[in-house]
């Protein structure tokens, strides 16, 4: 982790102290067998729908709208939203997309001033497939990339009630939030990944200068299987190289030395 993100994080801790409704959730996401799936229970616990996880490798990965399949993400959100949204042109329009390439520090989905075409557009199918109230925040951005997080929340009848449910909840959803993310990417990195043990090390034997048939050898690994892993794991980087594979591994915290 950067200077920056330490600064970051003491000074999170120092101006909100552990609210109680957020008191044990970091012990559990590291505890928990899928972190993913522990904060949506978390989440359902206090009538949140469901969310959307972003994750940044670098800083430029945004300066052009990326598709969806090239991003590093997971959500709970209605199956149709990757069908109508997540895999047309809609999710440039995206609300946690957007925090992130505008640098906002939020995102109400419910506002009263009136949006451009493409916005709207994406506000409606949304709210056809379900998605009317809720919120996106963005977590960090820095040097070092990025995340975000779209929390769909109870159906608020319009943006001054969402306003209201906000004031109420916002302060801890946003810790609760904060701690997910810091937590992914300190504690359980590989669970955005799912890199499997013997890809990791595969990679670890690359990032430390080994030709492939020196790691085979101390693996005990035929050639074939090492590119197996190797080409299964630049997969779930979505990497077009070994070595941007390897990139992309050191930055998201992949290969602890």
């Amino acid at each position: 982790m950067s200077a920056a993100e330490h600064s970051h994080n003491a000074a999170f801790e120092r101006e909100a102290a552990v609210l109680p409704q957020v008191a044990d959730l970091r012990k559990t996401l590291i505890r928990a067998h899928d972190p993913f799936a522990a904060f949506g229970a978390f989440l359902a616990g206090h009538k949140v729908r469901g969310f959307h996880y972003l994750r940044l490798w670098r800083p430029g990965e945004l300066l052009e709208p990326p598709p969806a399949h090239a991003l590093f993400q997971h959500h709970t959100y209605p199956a149709d939203w990757t069908k109508l949204i997540a895999r047309t042109a809609l999710f440039a329009q995206d609300p946690t997309l957007s925090v992130l390439r505008r640098h906002e520090q939020h995102a109400f989905w419910q506002t009263p001033e009136p949006l451009a075409p493409e916005r709207a557009a994406h506000r409606r199918c949304a709210r056809e497939i379900g998605l009317v109230s809720g919120v996106s925040l963005r977590l960090f951005s820095g040097h070092e990339g990025g995340a975000a997080l779209g929390l769909w929340c109870a159906t608020q009848p319009d943006a001054a009630g969402f306003s209201g449910y906000w004031r109420a909840a916002g302060p801890w959803l946003t810790q609760a939030a904060q701690i997910f993310d810091q937590v992914l990417r300190e504690q359980r990195p590989n669970a955005l990944i799912g890199l499997t043990p013997r890809e990791i090390e595969c990679l670890k034997g690359l990032l430390s200068g080994k030709r492939p048939g020196e790691i085979c050898f101390a693996l005990s690994l035929s050639e074939r299987t090492f590119e197996k892993h190797i080409c299964s794991a630049k997969t779930k980087l979505k990497a077009r190289t070994r070595d941007q594979a390897l990139a992309k591994a050191v930055l998201l915290n992949l290969l602890p030395r």
